[in-house]
Order: C-alpha cells, then structure tokens, then sequence
C-alpha cells in the first residue's frame, strides 16, 4: 500500500473513531436523541446545536434528529430561521414518508411530533419576518412567510384544533396579515380606519 493511500486510510478510520465515541454510529442512538432533547430543553440550545449537527450527519434517515437540528438552529443565538425551517421540513418529510418520529418515539409520540414540527416551523418564520421587518425588508417579501406560517398554523390545528399556542399563533398571524396583505388597508393614510 503506498504512503498516500495508508495515510488517507489511517484519516478515515481516525474520523470514523471520532464520530463513533460522539454517540454517531451507523445505527440510529434513542439515548444520544433523548440527550439532545434533553438539552434544549434546559435551554442548553448552543451545546445542543453540535450534538444534533453530527447526529443528523450521521442519521439523516431519522425525523426526530432533523426536528432538533432545526429547535437547536431556531434556538442557539443567533438564530438561523431559514435553516430552521427547512429542518422542520425535512423532518415533517422524513415522517410522512416512514410513518414514524424516529429515536424521539420514547418520549413523544406522533401527534405531539407533528404538533412541535408545526409550532416550530410557524416560530421560525414569525422570527424571520420580526427581523426582516426591523431591517426594513419590504412588506412584499414579508407576506409570503406570513402565509407559510399560517400554513403551518393550520397544519397543526388540523392534529388538534384546541392548540392554545396555535391557535394564539394564528391569531397574530391573522392580524399582520391584515395588515400587509390587506390592498385596502394599505391604501389608507395612518390613522385613518386603522390603528397601525
């Protein structure tokens, strides 16, 4: 075997050791899942964030590992909204598609996943479109977040229409729509049949 080659082997084995004692083997780790729920739910959101990052590298087939990558994404300053979205999309995908939330099944179960997928998602854009709007972003762009947060609102609602924060969330969200995707409304002066 030539240098070259022993040197790129030694490499991969060594990389593969690292994820390894990482909790990122082949087959998918309910504890190292569990750990990272754990986590961000302690608000412990930037040591999460690695954690989850090297295990959806190592298990991309599992939804629940996508589902904390995007909480650790929207959580851990600063917030990467975009990213998070996706995230939720990938982990909503990955659900559908297997009928099953993955290494979370022991301590959530399908309903409570989606219903978290959702809420999240609808999160990250609100927060999308709170600092798009304060680095002045024009209403146009803003609006079709807003619509894909109501999207996720009411994917939500559809699981359990008793929600409270979603339904708190479809609220808020109504309104600035309202507000921006109303041509009406936009078109009087303020304070002129509108309180914004």
């Amino acid at each position: 075997m030539s240098g070259r080659i022993r040197v790129c082997c030694t490499g991969i084995a060594a990389f593969c050791a690292v994820l390894a004692a990482a909790g990122c083997g082949n087959a998918p780790d309910g504890e190292t899942a569990k750990r990272i729920h754990a986590m961000l739910l302690e608000e412990r959101w930037s040591e999460a964030l690695p954690l989850a990052k090297r295990y959806v590298n190592a298990h991309p087939e599992d939804p629940s590992g996508h589902l904390l990558l995007g909480q650790a994404y929207l959580y851990a300053p600063p917030p990467h909204h975009t990213v998070a979205v996706g995230e939720f999309q990938v982990a909503l995908g990955l659900e559908r598609t297997a009928h099953d939330v993955g290494e979370l099944r022991a301590v959530m179960d399908q309903d409570t996943f989606l219903l978290t997928a959702y809420e999240e998602t609808a999160y990250a854009h609100i927060g999308w479109i709170t600092k798009a709007r304060a680095l002045g972003v024009p209403v146009s762009f803003v609006v079709p977040r807003l619509h894909d947060a109501m999207g996720a609102v009411e994917q939500g609602l559809a699981i359990d229409a008793s929600a409270v924060l979603l339904l708190q969330l479809k609220e808020r969200i109504a309104y600035y729509l309202d507000r921006y995707d109303n041509p009406e409304r936009r078109k009087r002066p303020r304070g002129v049949g509108n309180a914004a």
